[in-house]
């Protein structure tokens, strides 16, 4: 009953045909709210904010404090229907691959492509900073990020950039380094509190990235629809367990779920037709050339590929999918036996101090490690780090296994999962969180045996792709800029998505040189007993090529 008046008094929310949001509404202003109905804003926040207000009236700063309880993400705020909305800012804070740092304030409707945001910043691989270096750095919380939050830069490492349509903005909406709180702030004021602490802001040109957004969009209404259907479920399970009375309640709540939805008022018949009509909706309603994002969530989820689970970016594998796995793997099994490959398995698991061992190298990835702090209330001695990759693992003992030329070569494959916590986002089969792969790595006594072996699995990888999934791809070589972290070279099979023009990699095939040999101190005495580093290959493949089957891209 709590809710439906709420429904009645935010009428306004009806605009999103979103049951989900007025209920994630509904439980964000219950959280907020003591029994008084005062926002509660915890004391550690509250510190913060009246040192930056004194030091805004310091500097003759007027400001307007609206006081809305948590919002944790830019979509939450909006939702929260805050006067002059529009004039909320976005703001990423970006690193690149010589870790420079970067605060990015933009408009709110805005979905930035880190791509072409580097060639504008006149740099490559930017990524989203990690909490640590968030708090350690500008000493706020995630979530809590405004230009303001510039003044803790003591170091002067942040470089700040405005887009420049906020230029022509009389005011903006920020936080005051809390997000529990909005502050409506005259622009000028704003580049007058930076300036203040030594960070005039520049202006580039940030065009918004279209495709990025249709692809995010659909993936938050994903997970809305699933959200929906999980409260759904409840409500059912609520209708099993209670009296007849509470039944009937349940029965007309659903009714009001479904007006909702729809936003209008529906008889009990209609809800009933509707609810048929969408039950028996089987076939894929999006096409391909039109709307291809959301054609691609339907085809995976209507084709029983995958089906969606509560944890971002980790997915069930449905038994069709994973059958396409098993045709694949009995079909590469065979070939690299006929190279004297032989299957192995390594621990999931790896110390800090071995993941040291190649620290130039995971230091750039190292945002997408995840780590095992803790068995049951107990903290480990000691962090572990969960594989995102077998290099440090397997190369750690091939010293003990190699000794002599004629312990060459050494031919390994295994097949086994890999989890890379990646900030960017997560779509299934193309970028996820956990997923199955096998990776191949040798050691040769001399370059050109190493080369050979590259390339033979780069076309064991055209024959993957080809002849059992029916896709045609492109072998090449990466740049410098895209080759895996400490090879020579990278090989690589790209397959192209006609409907976005774009490349996507398929798989890869690393030349290695001597390189890891130096890290591990992998070495053989060749037959005039002179100790030589071997040369190394590694190459891989994943789950991502399921999708290339049945006409998928």
């Amino acid at each position: 009953m709590r809710l439906f008046v709420y429904y009645l008094k935010n009428k306004n929310l009806l605009k999103v045909n979103n049951f989900h949001k007025i209920l994630r509404s509904y439980k964000i202003e219950k959280m907020n709210n003591n029994t008084n109905g005062e926002i509660i804003i915890p004391q550690e926040y509250l510190e913060k904010s009246e040192c930056l207000f004194k030091e805004l009236k310091e500097l003759n700063i007027n400001f307007k404090e609206v006081k809305h309880g948590l919002a944790a993400t830019i979509k939450d705020l909006l939702e929260m229907n805050l006067e002059n909305s529009t004039n909320i800012l976005k703001n990423l804070f970006l690193k690149d691959k010589k870790k420079n740092y970067f605060l990015i304030c933009t408009l709110n409707n805005k979905t930035v492509d880190l791509k072409n945001l580097s060639n504008i910043l006149k740099t490559n691989n930017l990524r989203f900073v990690d909490e640590n270096n968030l708090n350690n750095i500008l000493n706020i919380q995630p979530g809590c990020l405004s230009p303001l939050a510039i003044k803790n830069d003591k170091e002067n490492i942040v470089k700040l950039y405005f887009d420049e349509e906020i230029k022509n903005m009389q005011e903006v909406i920020i936080h005051p380094l809390h997000n529990y709180s909005s502050l409506y702030i005259k622009t000028q004021d704003v580049i007058k509190f930076c300036e203040s602490f030594n960070h005039a802001p520049e202006y580039v040109q940030i065009k918004e990235d279209t495709t990025s957004k249709a692809r995010v969009d659909k993936k938050e209404d994903v997970q809305e629809e699933m959200a929906k259907n999980e409260e759904l479920q409840n409500n059912n399970n609520n209708n099993k367990n209670n009296s007849n009375s509470n039944n009937n309640n349940n029965n007309n709540n659903n009714h009001i779920k479904d007006t909702i939805l729809k936003g209008k008022l529906l008889s009990n018949n209609e809800v009933e037709d509707n609810k048929s009509k969408d039950s028996n909706i089987l076939g894929i309603t999006s096409k391909k050339i039109e709307n291809f994002s959301d054609w691609y969530t339907q085809v995976i989820v209507k084709s029983e590929l995958i089906e969606y689970y509560d944890i971002s970016g980790c997915y069930i594998l449905r038994p069709a999918a994973y059958y396409i796995w098993e045709c694949v793997q009995a079909f590469f099994n065979k070939e690299i036996k006929k190279l004297n490959e032989e299957n192995s398995y390594f621990p999931l698991f790896v110390t800090q101090d071995r993941l040291d061992k190649e620290k130039n190298r995971i230091e750039e990835n190292r945002p997408e490690v995840a780590w095992v702090t803790k068995y049951g209330d107990s903290n480990l001695p000691e962090e572990i780090a969960i594989r995102p990759t077998s290099e440090t693992i397997m190369y750690s003992v091939f010293p003990k296994w190699i000794r002599s030329y004629r312990d060459l070569p050494l031919k390994l494959n295994q097949w086994n999962t890999v989890v890379r916590w990646e900030f960017k986002q997560p779509t299934p089969f193309i970028r996820t969180r956990e997923f199955l792969w096998q990776e191949g790595h040798t050691a040769h006594k001399n370059e050109e045996e190493a080369v050979k072996l590259v390339f033979d699995i780069l076309d064991l990888y055209r024959r993957w792709y080809e002849e059992y999934l029916a896709v045609p791809i492109i072998k090449g070589i990466k740049s410098e800029g895209e080759k895996f972290g400490g090879a020579n070279f990278t090989s690589t099979a790209e397959a192209f998505i006609s409907e976005n023009g774009r490349a996507i990699q398929a798989a890869t095939s690393h030349y290695l040189g001597t390189n890891f040999a130096k890290m591990f101190k992998i070495e053989f005495e060749d037959e005039n007993e002179v100790k030589q580093y071997v040369h190394q290959t590694s190459w891989g493949c994943t789950t991502r090529s399921i999708v290339y089957d049945n006409d998928t891209w």
